[in-house]
């Protein structure tokens, strides 16, 4: 969905690869299978991260399998499979779904608005259709919900159940039977939390918003109930890292579009300041201050295996991007 969020493989062992590989497989597998091509189509290195990241911390029991598919025929690839690859699949296919609102609302793009139509017949369709059926619903059919909770450390406070949420034993299932054990953590909480946060950054962006840390930090809020399944002991960190990863991811975004943007008369945050003389070298700070707490948190969680595969994205593959457009941004020079 974003692309920023990858391994910098020329730094990585063949193994490491390897094992990097089939955990992606294993996410497109999964998009596949809950929701479909049109869930399949979502499919993205950054989520895979969090696949792994999540493996990694809960050691959940996991499958491996080999399987042949459209896009690799002949050979068949590996695949590792967990209740985790499902976790994020399901996560990755409601942010796209917003994603294609979002665009509806602001292009009136027909063709986004008739994927989100197609992504709402995956497992998840009938937590979104009760989300809108229980909330105050706009004309393009995104949701006003209530805000969530978050401070600016990116640790987490769980957006409130509602009331026939209190009782401990009312838990969700998915269609396919996936048991979600904390009702705070539910899916029609996160899908109520998003479609919130997704609104008030679109209304801070049609106002113009020049405060990066403002737009940024909805992001980061955004992110950071993605990387949280449970109201567990790991909550407060994978929080933090899924706040600081989200501004990154923001920032970058934008700095990575910033020319694009303003020829076309597209919102960004830097459009300001982009010609400014020391614009790549601010950028720059930013990005390592947010990769800096991100990374921070990652260390203070009990994360073991894969870990080499992790610190090579947090470490060296987030900032591919930054070097390719500042490379691109020297030669146009």
């Amino acid at each position: 969905m974003f692309g920023y969020v990858v391994v910098n493989k020329p730094e990585l062992k063949f193994r490491e690869f390897d094992v990097y590989r089939a955990y992606y497989c294993g996410l497109c597998h999964s998009l596949s299978k809950r929701h479909g091509l049109s869930g399949q189509l979502t499919l993205s290195y950054d989520m895979t991260f969090l696949v792994i990241l999540l493996s990694s911390l809960y050691e959940p029991e996991h499958s491996v399998t080999s399987k042949r598919c459209i896009v690799h025929p002949i050979k068949r690839q590996n695949i590792i499979s967990s209740e985790f690859t499902d976790y994020v699949a399901d996560m990755n296919v409601i942010l796209s779904y917003f994603k294609c609102l979002d665009d509806w609302h602001d292009d009136r793009s027909v063709l986004k608005l008739a994927y989100s139509k197609l992504l709402k017949k995956g497992s998840i369709g009938k937590n979104l259709n009760n989300v809108h059926a229980t909330s105050d619903s706009t004309d393009d059919g995104s949701v006003a919900a209530t805000q969530p909770s978050a401070v600016d450390d990116g640790s987490v406070a769980a957006t409130q159940p509602n009331s026939d949420s209190n009782n401990q034993n009312s838990y969700f299932t998915d269609d396919s039977g996936h048991l979600h054990i904390s009702p705070d953590y539910s899916y029609k909480n996160k899908i109520e939390a998003i479609s919130s946060l997704l609104d008030e950054l679109g209304t801070r962006e049609k106002m113009n918003e020049t405060n990066v840390d403002v737009v940024a930090g909805l992001f980061g809020r955004i992110m950071q109930i993605l990387f949280v399944p449970f109201d567990d002991i790991y909550a407060k960190g994978l929080g933090r890292m899924g706040f600081y990863l989200g501004k990154f991811i923001y920032i970058m975004d934008a700095f990575d579009d910033v020319e694009d943007d303003v020829k076309k008369g597209h919102y960004n945050v830097f459009s300001n300041c982009y010609t400014d003389p020391d614009f790549e070298t601010h950028v720059k700070d930013m990005l390592t201050m947010m990769m800096a707490e991100c990374s921070d948190a990652f260390e203070m969680l009990p994360a073991v295996d894969n870990a080499d595969i992790l610190r090579n994205i947090l470490y060296s593959g987030v900032w591919n991007s930054y070097e390719r457009r500042v490379s691109k941004n020297l030669q146009n020079k």
